[in-house]
């Protein structure tokens, strides 16, 4: 029997609902089911996992987080137990109160996971209504998002991916529906969550600046009225600016404190002060002591910006495509090695998808939006173990736009064979 089995029955029951409240009345009665049926594999996975076999390889950081919110939680509101600071400190301590409310539990911890992964798959149905999909797409959509290994895996235990990708997700949807009706809450609600994000992860500050520029500078389609992007222009300016001006407020308020609270924005310090290739190294370096088995193989060389121009290309053919054939030593090579696979596919569906669709301008957007945020991630990533975490955040967004095409490609196939055969 678990431990605090009326908190977690109340959780199970909250993502349930949620479900029947905001995604029932938005879906059809066969996309509700599907997404039923995920969530009941969710919370099996999770319950099994935890409390009977381990099905999930062992995530060292998400452990971290679990014994270090169980041992505050008994108290707390003493000094440094709660740190609402940026980076990991935040998602620590939000763990910590949840433990203090529902109880110590890898349970009620993964529930807290399961329930920004409903909320995310509330946005996603949300983003593909705007891209106007139909049923059999997002369907598809659906059951390719959720039973990704890495997705599963990532969504159900105690890590900040699930909360980084529900609130990426929010950019975005803000970001498309701001391009859709210029409405000062579209911009804030993109710009809003922009900051949390960014306070879920130091580095995402960085990206949450590219972001905005893109979602909100990209042209609607080539015969957009002059006077239309020069709204769209002069609203994202003044975000953008507004973002800058909040980045630069926190560094301020927090430069003068000391302990991990300073330390946690010291990214966004090397970034402003030209330290990058410094910050780099010191990264890259890292990561490779923490996990030498799956190293890429290549390395970002820092020695100076003609050298990381030079590596980087190599660099992120591993990040989008490792780990290749000859590299595979276990079960979880297998996994990823098939991952990576499909999201070449993907890559190919979008081509198809792109030029199928009538909506080509928020489709190449989320493509770019794509690439940038693999490329950001691949620049300090070093093995396939962070790879695949990494790759929890953006992969969604490939499964999006990639997927249709896949069908039309698996149509097109299915058919040549009917009429071959006949």
């Amino acid at each position: 029997m678990p431990e605090h089995l009326l908190s977690i029955i109340f959780l199970i029951s909250v993502t349930f609902f949620i479900g029947r409240l905001f995604i029932f009345p938005n879906v059809s009665k066969v996309q509700y089911a599907v997404f039923n049926i995920i969530l009941i594999v969710y919370h099996a996975l999770l319950i099994i996992d935890t409390q009977y076999v381990a099905l999930l390889p062992t995530n060292i950081d998400a452990h971290t987080f679990h014994i270090l919110a169980s041992e505050r939680a008994s108290n707390p509101f003493l000094d440094g137990h709660l740190v609402f600071g940026v980076d990991y400190q935040i998602y620590q301590s939000a763990l910590t109160l949840v433990y203090y409310i529902f109880g110590s539990s890898k349970i009620v911890g993964g529930e807290m996971s399961i329930l920004a992964f409903v909320l995310a798959f509330m946005i996603l149905i949300k983003i593909m209504n705007i891209l106007k999909y139909d049923t059999t797409e997002k369907i598809v959509c659906m059951v390719a998002f959720s039973l990704l290994p890495s997705v599963m895996i990532f969504e159900t235990t105690t890590l900040r991916e699930p909360w980084q990708l529900l609130f990426l997700m929010l950019i975005i949807f803000y970001g498309l529906l701001a391009r859709i009706e210029l409405k000062f809450s579209h911009f804030m609600g993109a710009f809003f969550f922009a900051i949390i994000l960014g306070f879920m992860h130091k580095a995402l500050f960085v990206y949450d600046i590219l972001l905005l520029a893109l979602l909100l500078y990209w042209p609607l389609k080539a015969s957009s009225d002059q006077s239309h992007g020069l709204n769209i222009i002069n609203k994202s300016a003044l975000i953008i600016l507004a973002a800058l001006v909040t980045v630069a407020g926190i560094l301020l308020i927090l430069a003068g404190q000391q302990g991990e609270l300073y330390d946690s924005i010291s990214v966004i310090k090397d970034m402003f002060s030209g330290n990058v290739l410094q910050y780099l190294h010191w990264t890259t370096s890292t990561a490779l002591e923490s996990n030498p088995r799956s190293a890429f193989g290549v390395v970002l060389n820092t020695d100076s910006w003609t050298t990381l121009l030079t590596s980087l290309p190599l660099v992120y053919l591993h990040y989008m495509l490792g780990p290749f054939p000859w590299q595979i030593d276990s079960i979880k090579d297998l996994v990823v090695f098939f991952e990576s696979v499909f999201r070449a596919l993907l890559i190919i569906g979008f081509i198809v998808n792109y030029y199928k669709s009538s909506n080509k301008s928020n489709l190449l957007l989320l493509f770019i939006v794509y690439l940038s945020l693999t490329l950001f991630w691949s620049i300090a990533t070093t093995n396939y173990g962070q790879a695949i975490r990494h790759h929890v955040l953006s992969g969604w967004i490939i499964i999006l736009i990639g997927t249709p095409g896949l069908i039309i490609l698996f149509k097109l196939i299915f058919m040549r064979k009917i009429t071959n055969n006949g």
